[in-house]
């Protein structure tokens, strides 16, 4: 059975923090502000006192200048975190919808898709400096700083990089799967990222920073890129694909669906009150 605790666990494998602190069973993931999904707490597993522990978090966050955050599955421990988080004046910002597909699936879906005439497709090992600029044009907040942090997150994980060329060479169309192998179900106090259920180990790709350039959009070219990655996932082991789309993104969701991605699982992130960052 796909838990929220163990896609909750890739994700955080394939987008982690670069500097985290072990509060108990919590992760708390820190990368100087740079994607929220690396500036929050994933609160895998019990804490022995949860508002010390809160505390705690917000004083780590302080020193780091970072507004604290915290994203919160069906899986976070303790059940009634959200309510302690309001309580402290926690709000939460969006709600995000956690989706899986079989990845022979999602192959047979999208059939023969292939770039337009004289348009290429690369799929590599990093990111060029085409892919990561495109992908921050559409997706990234802040300078040059901040995306040499966010290339050294998507660098922390296994991950295959596709982009589409257009006639003159220029990146129109890029993604990203990351690589996670787990063995089964994973949990308890070791905060969702260690131990073993006995099931035998499964290869699992997460598609991120899917980015079209707006003058090329609506050409099918993320379904080529979709394509190119799990063709290349499929060929390293790859069966099941994971994704995570905003829950009001409606061209999204009905791009994933009819590819057979459905949702499994989802989270919010609670933020912190103004003036917690420091």
């Amino acid at each position: 059975m796909i838990t929220s605790a163990f896609l909750d666990s890739l994700a955080d494998e394939a987008w982690p923090g670069l500097d985290t602190v072990r509060i108990d069973g919590w992760l708390l993931r820190a990368a100087e502000g740079v994607t929220r999904r690396s500036n929050s707490v994933l609160p895998a597993g019990p804490v022995g006192d949860a508002e010390a522990a809160i505390a705690r978090v917000e004083g780590e966050y302080a020193r780091r200048g970072i507004r604290p955050a915290f994203q919160l599955s069906d899986a976070a421990v303790p059940p009634g975190l959200a309510e302690l988080l309001a309580a402290r004046g926690y709000e939460p910002q969006g709600t995000t919808a956690t989706q899986t597909a079989d990845a022979a699936a999602v192959l047979s879906a999208i059939g023969e898709a292939a770039p337009p005439t004289g348009f290429a497709v690369r799929v590599a090992g990093e990111p060029d400096a085409a892919w990561l600029e495109l992908w921050w044009s559409v997706d990234g907040r802040g300078g040059g700083h901040e995306l040499d942090v966010a290339r050294r997150i998507l660098l922390s994980c296994p991950a295959l990089y596709a982009s589409v060329l257009d006639e003159r060479g220029a990146t129109v169309a890029v993604a990203r799967l990351a690589l996670v192998e787990r063995g089964g179900e994973r949990g308890g106090s070791d905060g969702g990222r260690g131990g073993d259920d006995g099931r035998a180990r499964e290869r699992w790709g997460g598609l991120y920073a899917l980015a079209v350039a707006p003058a090329h959009r609506r050409r099918g070219l993320a379904g080529v890129v979709i394509g190119a990655l799990t063709t290349e996932a499929r060929a390293a082991g790859v069966e099941r694909l994971w994704l995570q789309v905003a829950v009001d993104n409606a061209p999204a969701l009905a791009l994933y669906g009819r590819l057979g991605f459905a949702t499994v699982s989802g989270y919010r992130y609670w933020c912190a009150p103004d003036g917690l960052d420091r």
